[in-house]
């Protein structure tokens, strides 16, 4: 039982990176309606900065989590 921790961890963690390439995609253009104007690389990234931010708090409570029950 000490395993699922772990792999509840890492299949969370995929599902966040994937939502997070996803959204990433769909701001530039990929994934959204080729109506809209593309936006700049810099612009991307300026809006991508908050999620990264959110996503490396959230992995690391994941892995504290992890720890805790661990120890």
């Amino acid at each position: 039982m000490t395993g699922f921790p772990l792999l509840l961890s890492v299949v969370f963690g995929v599902a966040i990176l994937a939502t997070m390439i996803a959204v990433l995609l769909g701001m530039r253009g990929r994934l959204g309606s080729s109506e809209q104007p593309r936006e700049s690389a810099a612009e991307t990234w300026r809006t991508a900065v908050p999620w990264l931010i959110a996503l490396a708090v959230l992995l690391g409570g994941l892995l504290g989590l992890y720890w805790l029950m661990k120890g």
